[in-house]
């Protein structure tokens, strides 16, 4: 089972919320490396559907390359943002199917907690 964490255990309300305006979250894959995830923003989606060309609409490899475009550390190394097709194979490489699902489980998790956030702050 993957284990998915925003922040360290002890965080005030303050830092989680500035966590979860970066974007940012980890999650711990099957094989026990931590996979950093940033949310790409609209810049980061137009360079990728031009590098992705007519493939960029089909929703499983946008997914996937999606996916390989928000890692940006696997097991506490630093990893480049891709830029182009054999670099996103290349991280999805790094990946395998255990990292790429956690991956996909820490960017839930930074919607969710994104969630959390506007729903406290209306109160």
């Amino acid at each position: 089972m993957t284990e998915v964490r925003i922040g360290e255990a002890g965080e005030t309300a303050s830092e989680v919320i500035v966590k979860a305006a970066q974007n940012v979250a980890e999650a711990t894959d099957a094989n026990g490396r931590v996979i950093k995830v940033k949310v790409i923003g609209p810049v980061e989606l137009y360079r990728l559907t031009k590098v992705l060309g007519a493939f960029s609409s089909n929703q499983a490899t946008m997914n996937m390359a999606m996916s390989a475009c928000s890692v940006i550390a696997i097991g506490g190394e630093p990893v480049s943002p891709p830029s182009t097709e054999r670099e996103i194979e290349a991280v999805l490489q790094r990946l395998g199917y255990e990292g790429l699902a956690a991956a996909g489980e820490a960017l839930q998790k930074v919607a969710s907690t994104r969630e959390q956030v506007i729903e406290q702050a209306k109160n």
